[in-house]
């Protein structure tokens, strides 16, 4: 598992060491054109901003390559998403930032894989089980240290299985005292390395006396199968046989019977026969050499031979997985929020229309031109949003930038047109239209159309409320089930509880 993991990490290590010069320069240029305009220093080095530019312009052959083989216009898909970003950004973004930032998000993205595969490297070092030479050699735990559990992984039977075994410390400690950690129950010293006393394969552990002073005698109903000691003799057993235990528990001269009914089965030669064989040979070869620094493993049993690994820790592996389904939807992630943003500011723009128009042709009532209707529309918005912080609206900021441009020599006629591209709304479209044709022409009713279009959009935004009220009932559905369910639960549990 470790070179699994120390592969992956070696090849994003060099695919870093490899790249870490990628378009350095132009980065370079790219970041202090970057802080000129907003005054703000790039978080990541440059070295990292290469690791990106590499990753990121892969990505884009890729996606040409896939979008010439589908027929598709291959620069008009590439700058979609920077004319969503810069809509949803109200003009006030450059393609050197939407760049920038997409490599940025590249970058964040290949350093948590980075990040996630030292992590799971270094949870499969420290989960590795202590085997040497031939791995046939278990090291124990050091000096004075608590005994350690181990799952092993067996290979060279018929099928791969799983043994757990534990191990001392290599320093002989007070048996007195690991013997009273040990005893709890009764049960758990008659069950030993079984499963239940219904499925009882190996010999039982029965002791003779509890903690307190608990004195136990032991008797047996069948000798044959089950000894008085907990000894089973189940080798020459065709089928199943019953017995049946009997304690005598002693304890202040009062005496308490217990009588324990068990199940002995015969022997399955399969893997978990074989895994209980190989688990009371390590048993008995780590007791026996309590003062080696190591536990030799079997090799073989009945013909098969042995090998050990460490088995595999799924932990690490879901760790990984997560790790980069993170890793990628950081990156993808973005052009998903962008991609809502669009779709929100859509809508919004939508719902602003009727306002808009309505308001536009009030002015005009008043006896304003087109282009001071515009400025004073503009400069209402700014007053109100200089005292309101809440004050935010997408068709006002578009038509500030609108009144920015013609202040700065744009045409006239030619900034309606514009506008109404930038929205790319049909009802925005329609309206920059009349605007234009009003200023080169001249259009006496401007005002009353513009009304009628606010009559209209009223009248579409009512069905777009009302719309998205049945989408919200659509999705509660799922709640209102799942309520339903538990109060099914709380209603009938009680009644079958008391059946």
């Amino acid at each position: 598992m470790r070179y699994f993991f120390a592969s992956i990490l070696a090849v994003l290590l060099a695919g870093w060491m490899w790249n870490c010069r990628y378009k350095k320069e132009e980065l370079a240029q790219l970041c202090r054109f970057q802080e000129n305009q907003t005054g703000k220093k790039v978080s990541l080095p440059l070295c990292l901003l290469s690791m990106g530019a590499w990753l990121y312009d892969r990505y884009m052959m890729g996606m040409l390559l896939l979008w010439d083989s589908l027929g598709k216009n291959k620069e008009l898909e590439r700058d979609k998403n920077f004319c969503r970003y810069q809509a949803v950004r109200i003009g006030k973004s450059s393609k050197e930032d939407y760049f920038l930032r997409q490599l940025q998000y590249v970058t964040y993205g290949w350093l948590t894989g980075l990040v996630i595969c030292m992590l799971c490297l270094f949870l499969s070092m420290k989960n590795d089980i202590p085997l040497r030479e031939d791995g046939t050699l278990l090291q124990r735990p050091e000096q004075w240290e608590e005994s350690a559990a181990y799952e092993l992984q067996l290979d060279g039977l018929d099928e791969r299985t799983r043994i757990s075994v534990t191990i001392n410390g290599w320093q002989q400690t007070d048996s007195a005292t690991l013997l009273a950690e040990a005893a709890e129950t009764l049960a758990d010293r008659i069950a030993g390395r079984n499963t239940s006393l219904e499925e009882v394969y190996f010999d039982l552990e029965l002791p003779e006396t509890l903690d307190g002073g608990i004195a136990i005698s032991w008797d047996s109903s069948n000798i044959d199968v089950l000894g008085s000691n907990g000894t089973v003799r189940n080798q020459e057993l065709e089928e199943a046989e019953l017995a049946e235990l009997t304690a005598v528990l002693t304890y202040q001269g009062e005496t308490v019977v217990q009588r324990i009914p068990v199940k002995i089965l015969p022997p399955v030669r399969n893997s978990v026969y074989y895994s209980r064989k190989l688990t009371e040979q390590i048993i008995e070869q780590e007791e026996r050499t309590r003062t080696d620094q190591y536990v030799s493993l079997p090799t073989e049993i009945d013909g098969h031979l042995l090998g050990y690994e460490s088995p595999p820790d799924m932990t690490v592996l879901y760790l990984f997985a997560v790790g980069w389904v993170a890793a990628f939807g950081m990156v993808f992630g973005y052009r998903q929020q962008i991609k809502e943003g669009y779709r929100r500011r859509s809508c919004l723009l939508q719902q602003e229309y009727g306002c808009i128009a309505s308001r536009f042709a009030i002015l005009l009532r008043c006896g304003l031109p087109v282009r001071s209707c515009w400025q004073k529309m503009v400069q209402t918005y700014e007053q109100e949003k200089e005292t309101e912080e809440q004050q935010f609206s997408y068709a006002l900021e578009e038509m500030a930038l609108t009144s920015r441009q013609m202040a700065g020599g744009m045409q006239e006629t030619k900034a309606y047109l514009e506008f109404g591209n930038r929205c790319e709304l049909y009802a925005y479209r329609r309206f920059g239209m009349l605007l234009e044709q009003t200023v080169r022409q001249g259009n006496p009713g401007l005002a009353q159309l513009l009304e009628g279009e606010a009559v209209q959009a009223m009248e579409e935004r009512k069905n777009l409320a009302r719309k998205r009220a049945e989408e919200a009932e659509t999705k509660m559905m799922l709640p209102m089930f799942l309520m339903l369910g538990v109060v099914i639960v709380v209603v009938m549990v009680p009644a079958f509880m008391r059946m």
